[in-house]
């Protein structure tokens, strides 16, 4: 994994939670015991007027307002968007 990494989740919690990057909109399921990592692409992450991720935790997932270019990793792996997306019961 890159060591370029933006930002760094990890759920130590007993229950999954839902990570959403914005401003894709994209889902990411963070089961107990995952890390996460978010790694913004070289430009991005070297451009001053881009920021930093913002976080916004609420009670059931978490909304990351971070670049429009990243990976993201669970585990130190790259995953696409819906990684563990949990099915309605």
């Amino acid at each position: 994994m890159n060591s370029k990494v933006a930002l760094r989740l990890n759920n130590e919690t007993t229950k999954p939670i839902v990570i959403w990057i914005e401003p894709l909109g994209e889902d990411y399921t963070m089961l107990p015991n995952d890390a996460v990592a978010i790694v913004p692409s070289d430009e991005e992450f070297s451009s001053s007027e881009l920021g930093r991720p913002s976080i916004y935790f609420r009670k059931n997932d978490v909304i990351v307002y971070t670049f429009f270019q990243y990976v993201v990793y669970f585990n130190d792996v790259a995953v696409e968007c819906g990684h563990q997306r949990l099915l309605p019961k």
